[in-house]
């Protein structure tokens, strides 16, 4: 799941690129409103991006080496510093 932040930060991305592609300025004061009809579009990035992300699981788990590897997260060597990470999984389940 992805956390408000990094969801606004998608949304503010996607309104950039269609502002660039019409050649607006944010001098402008063109509200967002009416940029997505002069692009023809509506937001689409971040579904996309979670659609994307759910083909790429199906793909991994048709793969039963790299299931366990990239699902638990689990990788030789010494443990890091820091709290407990979020495993790939529980962000799908999400």
């Amino acid at each position: 799941m992805l956390k408000q932040e990094q969801r606004e930060n998608i949304e503010v991305l996607e309104m950039w690129c269609y502002r660039r592609a019409l050649r607006m300025s944010y001098v402008q004061h063109v509200s967002n409103d009416e940029v997505l009809p002069r692009m023809s579009q509506s937001r689409i990035l971040l579904s996309r991006f979670k659609s994307r992300k759910l083909k790429y699981f199906g793909h991994v788990t048709h793969h039963p080496s790299m299931e366990k590897d990239i699902m638990l997260g689990t990788m030789p060597g010494t443990r890091r510093q820091g709290g407990q990470r979020r495993q790939w999984l529980n962000d799908i389940t999400d």
